[in-house]
């Protein structure tokens, strides 16, 4: 990743509160071609900063107050194709029974006004039939939810230096399970689960959580096989995983995601 920085100041204004504020700005390019942008303010500004709504000029915003930075990105085409891959296959799960609704890239507000946008985020198992029912109750019930009910999985494509924080905002929000996909330095992808809310805090994991069986290496093949479109190929290798998954659950319970 190659990064640049740049120091300045923002002229007195509205959005600034009314006074000169200086700031620190970072911009780095990622492994898959995306451009991350950082920009780290005064504590004292940090709140009048933080009211401004990034997104509508930026995508995948991050605040955090604790470390007084806003970071957002220019996703690359390599780093979309990864996005709606990983939807292809949670469809295609979904499709054969293991209930999975994806949120897209849905704004998530958590404690001390910290907010997050994932690349991908999903509810699984029980939290689908809730989902539903919000649907069928309206609106104000579907966005109450939203707002009350973590997603059970995120997926971050693509990491940076603003990511360190990610981890620890999903854990208070109650997120189950953390995929970070990102480009090793042979121009390989590769995946890493972490386990968010394991007793010390969020911890590597060999296995997924959410989708019992589920390793790196299974995630690294399903993505590929849906980003080439290959769904025979891709049927086959979770309908595997559903085998497994049947096989080793107690009978006489359905093939969801276990709860905590």
């Amino acid at each position: 990743m190659t990064a640049a920085h740049r120091r300045g100041s923002m002229a007195q204004g509205p959005r600034t509160g009314g006074r000169a504020m200086a700031y620190l700005f970072e911009t780095s390019t990622g492994g898959m071609g995306s451009r991350f942008m950082s920009l780290q303010v005064p504590p004292d500004c940090f709140r009048d900063m933080a009211r401004i709504d990034w997104s509508e000029c930026f995508k995948r915003v991050f605040i955090d107050p604790v470390t007084g930075s806003i970071s957002f990105m220019a996703p690359s085409a390599s780093h979309e194709n990864r996005s709606s891959s990983s939807d292809l296959v949670m469809m295609s799960l979904d499709r054969k029974g293991f209930p999975v609704h994806g949120m897209g890239s849905t704004r998530f507000r958590g404690p001390g006004d910290r907010e997050a946008e994932p690349d991908a985020c999903y509810y699984i198992g029980a939290k689908v039939q809730h989902y539903l029912a919000a649907v069928e109750e309206g609106n104000e019930a579907l966005d109450r939810f939203a707002r009350e009910t973590p997603p059970d999985l995120v997926l971050e494509v693509e990491r940076s230096h603003a990511d360190r924080g990610k981890p620890s905002f999903y854990r208070d929000l109650g997120v189950t399970e953390m995929w970070r996909l990102d480009m090793s330095e042979n121009d390989r992808d590769e995946v890493a689960f972490l386990d968010l809310q394991a007793p010390r805090g969020p911890a590597p994991a060999e296995t997924s959580v959410v989708l019992p069986g589920a390793t790196p290496a299974f995630v690294l093949e399903a993505l590929a096989l849906a980003a080439r479109r290959r769904y025979a190929e891709l049927d086959t290798l979770l309908d595997r995983l559903l085998l497994d998954m049947r096989q080793a659950r107690p009978e006489g319970r359905s093939a969801e995601a276990p709860g905590r």
